[in-house]
């Protein structure tokens, strides 16, 4: 049983061997590829990933066909740039001057999401101020009131001012 066991562990440190051999053959003809192959693997690659791109490109396309979404809008608008730039096609500026008006687009569309969010939030930092002002005795009821109502009504007016400008 012995003998057997010393056998198996040889066979193994052989198998072992013969593995490292191979991928060192394997490692040398990686090195001592072409140059005929070699630029013939990188112009398949470079081919396989701007097809890849228009590939993309066109799907973003049809999802925005179809859905008119804003966010598929910019989806497209990032994929069409991604894909010019990697065929050198089209100009840097106008493919990014159309992904920033995509941008807009999208924030423009979930304004009202926003308005939302960010009022209540307000809103919950407006009235324990407000609570905090009235129980220290720092300012009166009815003067905390306008005062909460007024910063509260100024933010909604910058917020929207913002998207305004955007």
């Amino acid at each position: 049983m012995n003998q057997q066991g010393e056998l198996l562990r040889k066979a193994n440190e052989l198998q072992e061997s013969s593995n490292k051999l191979l991928e060192l053959e394997n490692a040398f003809r990686k090195a001592n590829v072409s140059e005929a192959e070699l630029r013939a693997n990188v112009g398949i690659d470079l081919a396989k990933e701007k097809l890849g791109n228009i590939r993309e490109t066109r799907e973003s396309a049809a999802r925005f066909s179809m859905t008119g979404n804003p966010e598929d809008a910019l989806a497209f608008a990032q994929s069409l740039e991604k894909t010019n730039k990697a065929l050198g096609n089209g100009t840097q500026a106008f493919d990014r001057l159309r992904v920033k008006m995509e941008e807009i687009n999208v924030s423009a569309a979930n304004l009202s999401g926003d308005l939302i969010s960010t009022g209540i939030d307000g809103a919950k930092t407006g009235l324990k101020q407000l609570f905090e002002d009235i129980s220290s005795g720092a300012k009166e009821s009815g003067v905390g009131w306008v005062v909460f109502g007024f910063f509260f009504g100024l933010f909604f007016f910058d917020r929207i001012t913002e998207h305004n400008i955007d």
